[in-house]
């Protein structure tokens, strides 16, 4: 009897390890569930500089890539940049409002752009390192569900360096139809 009760005992002791064994499989699935979830819903902030067709005005795009809004969004620049090359303080990107103020709801899909700087004149041999800087760094900070997200984005205006200026072959074309069309209404 007391053989029979050992194994039952062990049996139990088994059966025990390995039920508490599948409840921490079970719990470790569920918090990676959880965080694609999250991945999957949460706001994302894009930083990204681009050029338009038949442009050399370097832009700044800042948009939620995401599914949900961000919450209470602020940014921090670490430098100065003076956008256009202007010396005002309106045209300082950290004196815009969107900069300066907290953003309640950042909503999905919205996307700002600012022009910057004309490529030919940030790296023409007159240009202020110190009023438009080639490399700066740009921290949006955000809640979503209650956590604090933080994504920092280096911007770095060297890739727009000796690139050939955007031409679309749609545009060019539209352009010799309006030209031909003043042309007419001329004569």
């Amino acid at each position: 009897m007391v053989f029979l009760t050992f194994i039952l005992i062990v049996v139990t002791a088994f059966y025990a390890f390995f039920t508490f064994k599948i409840l921490q499989a079970n719990q470790k699935a569920i918090r990676v569930m959880e965080a694609q979830l999250e991945a999957s819903t949460r706001p994302y902030i894009a930083i990204k500089t681009f050029t338009v067709h038949e442009s050399q005005m370097i832009l700044l795009s800042i948009s939620n890539t995401g599914k949900s809004a961000a919450e209470e969004l602020k940014f921090q620049i670490d430098k100065d940049f003076y956008r256009l090359g202007k010396s005002e303080g309106r045209f300082n990107l950290r004196e815009l409002s969107f900069f300066k103020n907290t953003t309640g709801h950042f909503q999905p899909e919205t996307e700002l752009v600012y022009n910057l700087v004309d490529a030919v004149e940030l790296f023409g041999q007159q240009n202020n390192i110190a009023k438009t800087p080639l490399q700066f760094t740009i921290t949006a900070e955000y809640k979503y569900l209650g956590k604090n997200f933080t994504e920092k984005t280096v911007v770095d205006l060297n890739q727009h360096r000796d690139v050939a200026m955007n031409y679309d072959p749609f545009i060019g074309n539209l352009k010799k139809i309006a030209d031909s069309i003043e042309k007419i209404s001329k004569k």
